[in-house]
This record gives C-alpha cells, sequence and structure tokens, in this order.
C-alpha cells in the first residue's frame, strides 16, 4: 500500500488532507495526500471521479470540498462502476478530461488503459481486524472449524490487505501454519481476491485445510470456496462476525444446476462480451461459438457495456452464455428471464465435465 506523504502540498492543504481522510468513505480511510500531490505535480485542470454505487454519495461531497481547495474541476461518472476493470475512458474523450482518479480498488496490473491517465485510490478500512481476529468468539470459531495444528490459506480484499502480516502473526501465535497465497498477474497483491480471480487462494490450496477471508461481503469467500473446494470462514471486522460459507456455497451450486438444466434444450445462445478494458474474452468467445456450432447449436456474439435484464431479455435467443464478469451469473441469475450460464458450465451441459469437477469461472 502507498505510503502517505505531503509532498508538494502547503500547510494548508496538508491539514485539509487529513482531515478529509477522516471524514468522507464511513467505514474507510483513503490517502488524500496521494491525490492531492498527484493532481498539483502533474498540473491537472478537468479531471473525472469514478467509485462504485456504495461510495457514490460520498465522491458528491468530496468533489465539493476538493474542487475549491485544488482549483480543479472534477465531473462525477454517474454510470455503475463494478471494479478496476471498468474504466472505460472512451466514453471521457470528447468531455476533454485530463485524468481519472478510481476510487475503491486496487490497479488490475495486466490491464493496459490508454489515453488518460488514471490514479487508483485504495481504500483501507478503518476497523483493525487483527484486535478483532483474537476476541474469544473469533478465535474459538476458527480453532473449532480449521483447527490449529491444521495449515490455514489468509485470503482479503484490498480494503484488509494491509492487515494480513499482522493477522498471520497473531494466528501463528495461536499455532495455526498459516500461508498467503501470491496471485496471477491480474492480481496486484499477495493474498488479494478479486471477484473474477481467485488464484491467490487457488495457488495454496493444495498446502492448506481451509481458508480465512477477511473483509466484508460474502461473494468473494463464497468464490474462494468455489474455486477450491475447501472450507472458507468469511470475517467481517465491520460487524465483527465469522461465517462459514458451506451452507451458502452449496445453495448457489443448486442455483447452478438448476440453470444448466434449464439451458440442455436450447439451441440458439446469445455470447455477452463486455467491452469493459479489464473484461475482454474476444478469443474465448469465438472458441465457445465453435464449440456451439460443433453441437448444432448456434451463438451469436453480443457486446455490451453494461449487461442487464432490459438489455437482453427481448431479444430472440433460448440463453445466454455469460463472458463479461463472472459475478453476473452468480449474483443476478434469477433477475434473468432466460437461462444464463457460464463457459464452465456451457462444457457441463455438453457433457465435456463433470458436475463433480465445477469450477468458478475466472478471467485471468
Amino acid at each position: 500500500m502507498a505510503t502517505e506523504t505531503g509532498d508538494g502540498l502547503e500547510p494548508s492543504e496538508i491539514r485539509s488532507a487529513q482531515e478529509i481522510s477522516l471524514e468522507f468513505f464511513h467505514g474507510y480511510t483513503f490517502n488524500v495526500f496521494e491525490l492531492y500531490s498527484w493532481v498539483k505535480s502533474n498540473n491537472y485542470k478537468f479531471i473525472a471521479f469514478q467509485l462504485p454505487e456504495g461510495l457514490r454519495k460520498q465522491g458528491v461531497e468530496l468533489i465539493r470540498r476538493i474542487e475549491p481547495e485544488l482549483g480543479v474541476n472534477v465531473i462525477l461518472l454517474a454510470d455503475p462502476c463494478f471494479g478496476a476493470c471498468d474504466v472505460n475512458l472512451l466514453k471521457l474523450e470528447n468531455l476533454g478530461i485530463d485524468a481519472l482518479v478510481h476510487f475503491g480498488h486496487a490497479e488490475i496490473p495486466d490491464c493496459t488503459i490508454q489515453n488518460i491517465p488514471v490514479k487508483y485510490i485504495e481504500l483501507q478500512g478503518k476497523v483493525n481486524p487483527s484486535e478483532l481476529i483474537l476476541e474469544g468468539k473469533n478465535i474459538d470459531k476458527l480453532k473449532s472449524e480449521l483447527q490449529p495444528e491444521l495449515s490455514i490459506g489468509l485470503i482479503a480484499n484490498v480494503q484488509f490487505i494491509s492487515y494480513l502480516d499482522d493477522i498471520k502473526a497473531i494466528l501463528e501465535k495461536e499455532n495455526f501454519q498459516v500461508f498467503i497465497g501470491t496471485g496471477e498477474p491480474r492480481v496486484k497483491y499477495p493474498g488479494q481476491v478479486l471477484g473474477c480471480n481467485f488464484s491467490a487462494a487457488k495457488n495454496i490450496q493444495e498446502k492448506v485445510t481451509g481458508f480465512l477471508f477477511v473483509g466484508d461481503g460474502r461473494f468473494h469467500p463464497v468464490g474462494i470456496s468455489l474455486a477450491t473446494n475447501k472450507k472458507v470462514l468469511a470475517f467481517n471486522p465491520f460487524d465483527n462476525t465469522m461465517e462459514d460459507m458451506s451452507t451458502m456455497k452449496d445453495k448457489i451450486l443448486r442455483q447452478r444446476n438448476g440453470t444448466i438444466a434449464k439451458a440442455k434444450d436450447c439451441l440458439n445462445f446469445g455470447i455477452l462480451l463486455s467491452i469493459k478494458p479489464g473484461q475482454i474474452r474476444l478469443e474465448y468467445a469465438f472458441r465457445i461459438r465453435e464449440k456451439l456450432r460443433r453441437y448444432d447449436r448456434q451463438g451469436i456474439l453480443l457486446a455490451l457495456d453494461n449487461i442487464t435484464p432490459s438489455q437482453i431479455d427481448y431479444l430472440p435467443f433460448d440463453a445466454y452464455i455469460n463472458l463479461a464478469c463472472p459475478r453476473l451469473a452468480i449474483d443476478d441469475y434469477n433477475q434473468y428471464k432466460k437461462p444464463l450460464i457460464t463457459p464452465i458450465e456451457l462444457d457441463i451441459m455438453l457433457k465435456e465435465r463433470n458436475w463433480e469437477n465445477y469450477l468458478f469461472d475466472e478471467i485471468f
């Protein structure tokens, strides 16, 4: 994580930055010094802010605060934003934007963004999970579910990555053998998990009997469980709870099995491609289309920015194969009138893969 600095800032601006880092984004802090210095040193005059939906309201207040202090014009991108892969600069060129500030996610190292400079401002959870892990109810649950004499993998979303080394040291004192995996080039930090990539967990799955995920939300820890077929405990520092993901994993698998069954008799498939820079899988789409043809089925490629039911439900397809964000098929499956399956599930449907070898779809 970046180190805070006030280089290039006046004392009044440093004080303002300190206040802002505490005032905005309830539950999180961020490196305002880094943002201020970047804008001033590059003499940007017109910048865009991009934030996840849950933080967009705070983004409005942040703009009101920093525009007069930095002497810049800021425009808020109000379209949905689903991650660091969702940085589409083509829309900004006609506005004459100097640069884009993307809040809340770590940069995807192998996702090249061109044309306009992008600054990724990572958010860090204010709550220190290292202090909470040792509370009786939490450490007792860890020891009962993931026994101390066995090995454990430690995973987090980017907001809690900076705490992993401290948590590892704490757990090792409790006689756990702890591993933090390194992900593929798409993943910036050791131990980091993305909604579309669980390689930091998969690369150590043979060494561990289970995983501890640190962060909020259930999608990431369920994804780890699906990707590794290991027990996953999810520790949410914000509400100080620890939850076994096994029940939710089983529920999702039942849902996916039902969706595959509905797609078995479908002949005409829409192959959904995202135009977001970090999600484009064009060659994969071509291979899937050829596979469908071998099984006397048809596939048409569809390119979209944001995929919603209203955009595709009316089209003349029996079912869809999702090559965009893998979360669509898991989180939003019941919003679509027609079956929405993943490439892995297509293989199961075509009997090229056994159900017992089910895998979560990932982008590498």
